[in-house]
Parts: C-alpha cells; sequence; structure tokens
C-alpha cells in the first residue's frame, strides 16, 4: 500500500473491519474506497460486499464490539467480535439462512440514514454506533448517538436467529430506547 493510501490501517480500523478479515478483503481489492454519495447508496447496498456495524464507547475506548456481515458468491459470512474479544465467532450461512440475513440488510433501508441519529434529549452515557457498507470500492457510512433506527435492532436479531451471540456491550445491545414516538430503538 503507497502511503496515505486510504486502505490504511487507520482507515480500515474506523471501518471496524477485524483482522484477518480485512487483509483477506483488501487483497481482492485494487482501488482505494470512496464514499458514494445519497443517489448511489440504494444501489450499494442491494449489491453490498460487506457491512460492518460497530458500537462505540467514551468509558471503554479501544473497546468495540464488531459485526461483519459478508457476502461472498452463494454464502454469507458473519463475524461477531465482542468488545473484550472474549466472543470472536464466525459463521458460514448458506441457502434460506442466507437470504434471511440478507433480508434483515436490505429491511434496514439504510441507503436513507444519510443523518446521524441522535435522542431528541440529551443522553450523556457515551455510547455511539457507526455502519459501513461496502461494495468493492465504494462505500457508505451511518451513525448515530444513542438512538438507533428500529431496523438495526431487528439487524441485530437477524444475526441472533442465525446462531451467534449478540456480543454487543456484554450481551445487550449498547443503543439507548428512543422517548416517545419515533423510530429510534
Amino acid at each position: 500500500m503507497a502511503e496515505n493510501d486510504a486502505r490504511d490501517g487507520e482507515t480500515w480500523y474506523q471501518f471496524g473491519f477485524p483482522e484477518p478479515e480485512r487483509e483477506e478483503y483488501l487483497a481482492l481489492q485494487a482501488e482505494r474506497p470512496t464514499e458514494v454519495g445519497p443517489a448511489d447508496r440504494r444501489t450499494l447496498l442491494e449489491g453490498f460486499d460487506f457491512l460492518v456495524l460497530v458500537s462505540h464507547s467514551f468509558f471503554c475506548i479501544g473497546e468495540r464490539p464488531v459485526i461483519v456481515i459478508w457476502r461472498r458468491n452463494v454464502a454469507v459470512d458473519v463475524i461477531v467480535r465482542s468488545a473484550d474479544c472474549t466472543v470472536d465467532q464466525r459463521r458460514t450461512l448458506k441457502g434460506a439462512a442466507a437470504e434471511k440475513l440478507l433480508s434483515a440488510v436490505l429491511t434496514t433501508h439504510a441507503d436513507t440514514w444519510t443523518e446521524p441519529f441522535e435522542p431528541k434529549e440529551l443522553v450523556l452515557d457515551g455510547y455511539s454506533w457507526d455502519m459501513t457498507v461496502c461494495a468493492v470500492s465504494r462505500y457508505f457510512d451511518c451513525c448515530g448517538d444513542n438512538a438507533a433506527p428500529r431496523e438495526m435492532a431487528e439487524l441485530l436479531r437477524a444475526v441472533a436467529d442465525a446462531g451467534l451471540p449478540l456480543a454487543w456491550d456484554g450481551e445487550e445491545v449498547a443503543f439507548a430506547h428512543g422517548n416517545g414516538k419515533g423510530d429510534r430503538e
């Protein structure tokens, strides 16, 4: 990799793509990742190669639970890694199980999440999340502070339904529930 390459360790660390999967993916790519605009987000979501969902806690700097959903030909690899790495599991899904998880990804409508999700009232618990959706060398990001769309909770449930532990802050989703009506969970 060239110096200042956008594929350097820090950029991919931000994506949350864990080792050794990151190195395997990078070996397949010749181009630097480029962020797409709003008009291209749906097409990218429908044809995504991988999706990385990361939770951050101000109180546990450097510890980040990660979920990676990696589409590979007719199979889908799902990687779940807890913040403290006590959980580090990978499962390959095929057939109906893979289709169910891919459906959960598409029904997030993450392509429409162009603004950060934030609670209506200030919450100082230090939690945030980000999700990167990537296809070949193009990507888009979504993020939030203490609030997440309901569809993200459904995606996390689909990962758990696939037989993987919900290793997200000690078996709990580290997202605050929204106050009142709305689409936050």
